[in-house]
C-alpha cells in the first residue's frame, strides 16, 4: 500500500471547480506538507478566489484532500515555480 502526494490546481467554472493541473510531489508526507505550507495563498478559498491549490493524499485508489488554499493568478505563478524547483531538488538531490 503506497501513499503518494499531489498538489492539484483547480479553477472555478460555471459548473463548479475543475482540476486543470497536477503536480506529483513524492511519497514523503513531511516533504509534501512542508512544501505546501510554503505556498502562497489564503486559507479561506471559498470566498473570492477563482483558483485553488489542494494537497492530496492518494492510497489504494482513494484520494483525500489534506489542505486547501485559494490564490490569485500571480500567487499561482510563484507557487508553480516553487513546486517545480523544490520537487526537483527533493527527488533528484536529497534522496
Amino acid at each position: 500500500m503506497e501513499t503518494l502526494y499531489y498538489i492539484i490546481i483547480k479553477m472555478k467554472v460555471h459548473e463548479g471547480m475543475i482540476d486543470y493541473g497536477k503536480f506529483y510531489v513524492g511519497d514523503d508526507v513531511e516533504f509534501a506538507s512542508d512544501l505546501y505550507e510554503k505556498l502562497e495563498g489564503h486559507l479561506d478559498p471559498e470566498s473570492q478566489f477563482m483558483l485553488h491549490i489542494d494537497l492530496i493524499e492518494c492510497s489504494d485508489n482513494t484520494s483525500v484532500v489534506l489542505q486547501r488554499k485559494g490564490c490569485s493568478l500571480e500567487e499561482l505563478t510563484e507557487n508553480c515555480r516553487m513546486i517545480t524547483r523544490e520537487t526537483f531538488k527533493f527527488l533528484n538531490l536529497e534522496k
